[in-house]
C-alpha cells in the first residue's frame, strides 16, 4: 500500500523526464555544442585544436601542421568587453510612483463645502499615502545594495562578472534568486547566485525564452 502514491505519479514522472530529455537533446543541438566550441577559444588548451577529441567532434577529418597555434579569441573578447559590461554593482534605485493629482472639480462643485471637504480629505490621504511609500521605497533600497555586497562568493560583482563572461563566451549567462542565512545565523537575506547555463534546460516547445 506504500508504493500506491509512487506508481499513481509515475506517469506524471516519466512525462517530465521525457520532456528534460527532448529539452537536452534540443539544447546540444542548437546552443550546447556551440557553447562548449566557444569555450574552448577561452580556457582551452594552446593545442586543443589539434587534438583528436576536438577533430573527430568539430572538423571533417584530421590536421597536423607543423606549426600548432590557436588565437583565443574569446579570451580576447572577454578581456575587453567584459570590464565596459560589468565593471561595479549598479546603484539599485527605488522610487514610489508619483502621486495622485486632482482637483476639487474631480469631486463635484468646487463652490460646495462638502466637496471642498471630500478634497481636503483625499489630498491628505494621498500625502500620507506618498510619504509612507517613500519610507518604504529608502528601506528597500538600501536593503538592496547592501545584499549586493554582502552576499557569499564576492558580492553580486563577482556573481555578475561570471554571468557576463559566460554571455560574452556563449550568448548566455544566468544568475538566479537565492535565500541565504550566515553560518551561526538565523537571519535570512537574498542575493543574485551565478550558475552555469550548461545547467539551463529549456522546453523545446516554448515559443520565447
Amino acid at each position: 500500500m506504500a508504493d500506491e502514491p509512487w506508481e499513481f505519479m509515475k506517469p506524471i514522472t516519466n512525462a517530465w523526464l521525457g520532456k528534460i530529455e527532448l529539452a537536452i537533446k534540443h539544447k546540444r543541438a542548437r546552443f550546447q555544442d556551440v557553447a562548449d566550441q566557444c569555450m574552448y577559444f577561452y580556457a582551452g588548451a594552446v593545442d586543443f585544436m589539434y587534438s583528436d577529441k576536438y577533430q573527430s567532434k568539430y572538423l571533417k577529418g584530421s590536421i597536423s601542421p607543423k606549426f600548432r597555434i590557436c588565437l583565443q579569441k574569446a579570451f580576447e573578447v572577454v578581456a575587453i568587453f567584459g570590464p565596459l559590461i560589468y565593471n561595479r554593482n549598479p546603484h539599485r534605485a527605488c522610487r514610489p510612483h508619483k502621486p495622485t493629482e486632482f482637483t476639487p472639480l474631480d469631486f463635484g462643485d468646487p463652490n460646495d463645502p462638502q466637496v471642498q471637504a471630500v478634497f481636503q480629505q483625499a489630498q491628505m490621504q494621498e500625502q500620507i499615502r506618498n510619504a509612507t511609500a517613500k519610507t518604504r521605497c529608502s528601506g528597500l533600497e538600501n536593503y538592496l545594495n547592501y545584499t549586493a555586497r554582502e552576499q557569499p562568493g564576492g558580492g553580486l560583482k563577482r556573481a555578475g562578472e561570471l554571468a557576463v563572461t559566460e554571455a560574452l563566451i556563449k550568448g548566455r549567462g544566468c544568475l538566479w534568486p537565492m535565500i541565504y542565512s550566515r553560518p551561526g545565523s538565523e537571519q535570512v537575506l537574498t542575493g543574485l547566485e551565478y550558475d552555469s547555463v550548461d545547467r539551463l534546460l529549456i522546453d523545446p516547445d516554448a515559443e520565447s525564452a
